[in-house]
C-alpha cells in the first residue's frame, strides 16, 4: 500500500464505532449551517435594511432564490456524493459557505449581496444540511445493521 492510499483510507482509532463520530460532526455542521442560514440572516435583516436602504422584498428574495436553487442543486450533489463520497464534499461546502459569509461582510451593492447569499444557501444546504450528511449517516450505519 502506497503512502497516498494509506492517507486516503485513514480512519481514527476510537473506543466506539466511528460512525457515531461522523454523525456528531455532521450534526454540528448542519447545526452551524442552519443557524447561519436562518437565525443569523434573520437577525441582521433589519440592519441590512437600515444601513443599505434596500427594501425587504429585495433582501427576502435572496433567501427564496437560494432555497429554490438548493433544491435544484441537490440531485447533482447526490450524484457527486455517490461518486466521490461525503468525505470530500462536506469540507467543500464548509469552505464555500465560509468564503461567501466572509465576502458578505464587505458587500456594498445589491447584486453582490444577492449573488453571495444565493450561492451560500444553494451550496451549503445540500452539502451541509441535506443530501451529504444524510447519505453519510445511512452509509455508515447501514453496515452495522443485522
Amino acid at each position: 500500500m502506497t503512502t497516498l492510499e494509506r492517507a486516503l483510507n485513514w480512519r481514527p482509532i476510537t473506543p466506539f464505532y466511528y460512525g457515531w463520530l461522523l454523525l456528531a460532526v455532521s450534526s454540528l455542521g448542519a447545526f452551524v449551517a442552519t443557524t447561519v442560514a436562518g437565525v443569523v440572516f434573520g437577525g441582521i435583516q433589519g440592519l441590512i435594511f437600515g444601513e443599505m436602504g434596500w427594501s425587504r422584498s429585495t433582501v427576502g428574495i435572496t433567501a427564496a432564490v437560494g432555497v429554490w436553487l438548493s433544491g435544484l442543486v441537490a440531485p447533482f450533489v447526490g450524484r457527486l456524493t455517490d461518486r466521490y463520497g461525503p468525505r470530500w464534499l462536506m469540507p467543500v461546502g464548509t469552505i464555500v459557505l465560509g468564503v461567501c459569509l466572509y465576502l458578505l461582510g464587505g458587500v456594498n451593492s445589491i447584486w453582490a449581496f444577492f449573488l453571495l447569499s444565493v450561492v451560500a444557501r444553494a451550496i451549503s444546504q445540500p452539502l451541509l444540511i441535506g443530501v451529504v450528511p444524510r447519505t453519510m449517516a445511512v452509509n455508515f450505519f447501514d453496515r452495522r445493521r443485522n
